[in-house]
């Protein structure tokens, strides 16, 4: 690692850390993108089927307005659906040891096993430009790239939107994923255009200072066309024995700070993308039933979460999982009612025997809300019920930054349904 991407790479975790207090700054989101970017064009100079899918390679130029300059060029590959029907997207980002071409199978396969009205998006990029967050362009100029992003960013969501238009994509179910250098890609785009992401999945991030970066300067609630960009739920594969995982404490103390909505697992099998090696259910949560539309709840301080360890550190809890065990559906999001489900993940949904807890308590704060709104300082009131009884009820303040959070609510596999009413509806 040189000095200077050192110094942006701690200076993005201390402003993280002080993200709570800090005036969040405006990136330039796909929304202002589409404006910008909506002549482009891309060429199609090959196809072939993989995994019973047709598989076509496109190339273009990179755009001066995306950042770049000189007669750069680039390409990438669509994995077309089987159902054109408005279906939804994966994105999928490669890492540093290959790139979109030796990557190419796998990611089909993910696409594939993802549904046969899924399209897929597998992106290029050069390791010598700064990987998938500009770190070159970054270590030269970061307080520049703090308000505005580095041409990579802007490419691959330029991208993303000329395959939403192309292919008639439900912008609703956009799903990002990356492993090692993609996985802190898709933590450091993903996380900060939640206008434009429902979900994101990093299998071992090769670092979370990327998002840190971003995250410390950028998470907002609406952009400049009104459109939700609350940080999306993100689950996370990682190891404590991995050399990449430095520095993942600092992110998951960003995580809990804020009250993100972060499940995920780890264990210590070190670099290497081993989802089916963690707790099943954290990797047969079902991630992509997840829309950009909906809201969701974060959990934070969860009695049934694992303590990690540290980076290699020998301490216990080896193997581990946060947040794992929870599933919920919203059944109401009005302007001055909420109402959702929460449970406890079935054995039968998770394949066979599992050790799944009879019950957690978790704080839990609402996010993505889509209609449901309270002032900052405002009252509301909470029951939950289940089965039809009353179990408890209280009341809680919204914070600075409209979140609604209700402590130490109990789950079990009897699902639950909490009630949260603004001050409009007493």
């Amino acid at each position: 690692m040189t000095k200077s991407r050192l110094g942006w790479y701690l200076a993005g975790a201390l402003s993280a850390v002080l993200y709570s207090s800090a005036n969040p700054v405006m990136l330039v989101s796909l929304s202002t993108a589409n404006k910008q970017f909506v002549s482009w064009e891309a060429e199609q100079n090959g196809d072939e089927i993989l995994e019973g899918r047709h598989v076509l390679h496109f190339e273009h130029d990179c755009l001066p307005a995306w950042g770049y300059a000189g007669n750069a060029r680039q390409y990438f590959y669509v994995v077309e659906p089987k159902f054109r029907n408005n279906g939804p997207l994966m994105v999928c980002l490669h890492s540093a040891g290959g790139n979109a071409r030796t990557e190419l199978v796998p990611n089909v396969k993910r696409v594939a096993d993802a549904g046969d009205d899924f399209t897929g998006l597998i992106l290029n990029c050069d390791t010598g430009s700064g990987w998938w967050w500009g770190a070159k362009e970054i270590d030269a100029d970061p307080d520049k790239y703090r308000q505005i992003l580095t041409p990579v960013e802007n490419r691959a969501l330029a991208t993303v939107q000329w395959v939403v238009h192309k292919y008639h994509i439900d912008r609703n179910r956009i799903y990002l994923h990356g492993i090692s250098m993609g996985g802190s890609g898709a933590l450091g785009i993903g996380m900060s255009h939640g206008n434009v992401f429902a979900a994101v999945q990093a299998g071992v991030p090769a670092g979370t200072t990327h998002a840190l970066y971003r995250l410390g300067n950028s998470v907002i609630l609406e952009d400049d066309a009104g459109t939700v960009n609350d940080v999306p739920p993100v689950f996370v594969f990682f190891s404590p024995k991995d050399t990449w995982s430095k520095g993942m404490e600092g992110w998951l103390d960003f995580v809990h700070h804020n009250k993100l909505c972060v499940l995920g697992a780890w264990g210590p099998w070190g670099h290497q993308n081993h989802y089916e090696m963690t707790n099943p259910a954290a990797y047969r949560f079902p991630w992509l039933s997840i829309r950009r539309n909906q809201a969701y709840p974060a959990f934070t301080g969860t009695s049934t979460d694992n303590k990690y360890p540290g980076y290699q550190s020998d301490a216990s809890d080896q193997n581990g999982q946060m947040n794992a065990y929870f599933r919920w559906m919203v059944l109401k999001d009005q302007p001055s009612r909420f109402a959702i489900e929460l449970r406890l993940v079935q054995a039968d949904e998770l394949g066979g025997s599992a050790d799944i807890p009879q019950e957690a308590v978790s704080d839990v704060t609402l996010r993505r809300l889509q209609h449901f709104k309270v002032a900052a300082g405002e009252t509301c009131a909470w029951k939950i019920e289940q089965a039809g009884h009353l179990m408890d009820s209280g009341q809680t303040i919204a914070d600075n930054h409209h979140l609604v959070t209700i402590p130490r609510v109990r789950v079990t596999a009897t699902p639950i349904t909490l009630y949260v009413n603004g001050a409009q509806s007493r």
